[in-house]
């Protein structure tokens, strides 16, 4: 509260007490089909075959992501298809969901029935692709990541879902941070005529090496057993196969997929809670938010909390300057409140906001909460499921409001 306790912490102990180490810090492996002899693969043994048991994996990992496919979706041969995954074709390389902003995570794909003949699954490591493509290919890398590019899924009466974000993510340093590929979704380009050649030009070049057999590991999936893999980094296909045998997945998105530290799910929690601690500015709220309920977090909480919930406007601006098409994104009331916080970083901005300890958790941050908790779509476990993990993290002293029994 403008009254309560005020706690100030230097760069140096922000960095050495965040709790995790940053994400920047983290190198991805790459991989390619070098990897292919080394696969391990191991049964779900409780029930293999059941339907809906990829359910009950994921409740290990979190909760389910529901989509307009509903909680989960079936993989099979139909009469009358909608997708080109419900025949016994061939399908390329792609993204599932590219049409979604975030795009979901972690994809779980289990095994009910496997009786055909082909039908291997394909895995491509799309970051292996990316820096492939950045270091053979700089100017179809810039064009591929800084170009955005409309995906949409239409169903008549039902669901229209577009986003539009360049094919390559990358941060304020130039990592690859995601990898959207569907040549099924994707849009007609729509650009500058001085860069539609050339962008065509990079778009072959990423298909062409998504399918390269250097780049992808192909396998069989056999009858209980499962994979799971990250969809905004693997893309994923499948061989054709004859319809003389049975086929069935089952699949799945995790929507606490990404594995992220339980200081960061506490701070996606408590990172509005600013708008609560004064009186509002205007109908929309209080628009310095951010830094009240950073204090108010930091006199009970730990720094790897209370930092996300302080950088979270800024990270809203720096998305906007990093990605254009996030601003697109926001909602209308986001988009006016961003006009009274400063509007999008300046490059300089960005690249100072990159430095910053806990940064890359504030971008976290917004994505899952500001991004996923605005879906419609999404069906979020009651507060009792994160009582537990506030209740372990928060500070105990006698001083401290949160220790009293009655709050």
């Amino acid at each position: 509260s403008p009254n309560g306790p005020i706690e100030e912490f230097d760069e140096e102990f922000l960095r050495s007490n965040g709790g995790t180490s940053s994400l920047n810090d983290i190198q991805p492996h790459l991989w390619g089909s070098e990897i292919s002899s080394s696969l391990t693969f191991v049964d779900y043994d409780s029930v293999p075959t059941e339907p809906e048991s990829v359910l009950a994996v994921v409740d290990l990992l979190g909760y389910t992501r529901q989509t307009n496919y509903g909680r989960l979706f079936d993989v099979r041969v139909e009469d009358d298809p909608a997708n080109l995954a419900f025949t016994s074709l061939e399908v390329g390389m792609h993204t599932d969901n590219p049409y979604r902003d975030p795009v979901p995570g972690l994809q779980l794909l289990h095994c009910l029935v496997n009786d055909s003949d082909g039908g291997d699954s394909q895995l491509c490591d799309g970051f292996k692709v990316a820096e492939s493509i950045r270091h053979d290919h700089p100017g179809a890398f810039e064009l591929l990541s800084q170009t955005p590019v409309a995906f949409q899924y239409l169903e008549e009466g039902l669901a229209d879902l577009r986003c539009r974000v360049p094919l390559i993510r990358v941060d304020a340093r130039g990592e690859v941070i995601e990898v959207r590929y569907n040549s099924r979704s994707i849009q007609a380009f729509d650009m500058p005529p001085d860069l539609m050649s050339d962008y065509y030009d990079a778009y072959r070049i990423l298909g062409r090496e998504l399918h390269d057999h250097r780049y992808f590991i192909e396998f069989r999936l056999d009858a209980g057993q499962l994979m799971v893999f990250d969809n905004q980094r693997v893309l994923h296909g499948r061989s054709s196969y004859s319809q003389g045998g049975a086929r069935h997945l089952q699949g799945c998105y995790a929507a606490e997929e990404r594995g992220e530290p339980d200081t960061l799910v506490a701070a996606c929690l408590m990172h509005d809670v600013g708008h609560w601690l004064d009186e509002p500015d205007d109908d929309f709220g209080i628009h310095a938010h951010d830094d009240l309920g950073g204090d108010w977090v930091a006199a009970r909480f730990p720094v790897a909390i209370s930092e996300p919930v302080r950088l979270h406007v800024a990270a809203k601006r720096y998305l906007c300057t990093m990605e254009p098409a996030y601003h697109d994104v926001l909602s209308p009331t986001s988009r006016y409140t961003l006009t009274k916080q400063g509007g999008p970083m300046s490059a300089t901005e960005a690249s100072q906001f990159a430095d910053l300890p806990f940064s890359d958790a504030a971008v976290s941050l917004r994505r899952m909460e500001d991004d996923y908790g605005k879906s419609s779509d999404m069906v979020a476990p009651p507060l009792s499921h994160f009582r537990k993990l506030i209740d372990g993290m928060a500070r105990r002293s006698d001083s401290d409001p949160t220790s009293d029994d009655d709050e």
